[in-house]
């Protein structure tokens, strides 16, 4: 399974959430599944170094509007034209989605992925990691619009339920 990994640019090694990023990378990979993300620094870097060891693809799909270089723990990098079609392209080429911690581009990217699951337009799972994204869909779900789009979200506290939920998509094939 491909799976993409959205998050913040900022975090660097020695913070705890990159660490924390190293390890679901680390994980997936152990899992057998590739691990594509935007290709820069950050959470973007952090679960692509944590699968470095292991024999999966770790992929960046960048675009040249970006001054900074891709992370060198990249296996494979994919070019796109501009952040649309770089978004565009992470959701499609993905089989899951897991949104980090992360900013203004972290949340375009889940409001994405939300919309078109919700549109019936992927029915890929889509999993929030961490305490932020909690409070994020509690606030939305008191709200008469959202609430009938949030069941098709997953909450995730640890990593160990991440893979366990990637595990039964693998095996319903759903």
């Amino acid at each position: 399974m491909k799976v993409a990994v959205f998050g913040s640019s900022e975090p660097k090694e020695g913070d705890k959430i990159y660490s924390t990023g190293k390890l679901l990378g680390k994980s997936l990979a152990e899992e057998g599944h590739s691990i594509v993300t935007g290709g820069y620094s950050g959470l973007m870097e952090a679960p692509i170094k944590g699968a470095n060891k292991y024999n999966v693809n770790r992929i960046g799909i960048i675009t040249e509007h970006y001054s900074k270089q891709p992370n060198k723990y990249l296996t494979d990098i994919i070019k796109a034209g501009s952040y649309g079609e770089r978004m565009q392209s992470l959701i499609e080429y993905a089989d899951a989605y897991i949104i980090m911690p992360g900013g203004t581009g972290t949340l375009l990217e889940f409001s994405a992925v939300w919309a078109y699951r919700q549109r019936g337009i992927h029915d890929k799972p889509v999993i929030l990691f961490g305490s932020t994204w909690r409070k994020i869909i509690d606030i939305l779900s008191k709200d008469d619009y959202f609430i009938k789009s949030i069941d098709n979200l997953i909450i995730a506290d640890n990593i160990d339920e991440i893979i366990e939920l990637l595990e039964m998509k693998n095996k319903s094939g759903i």
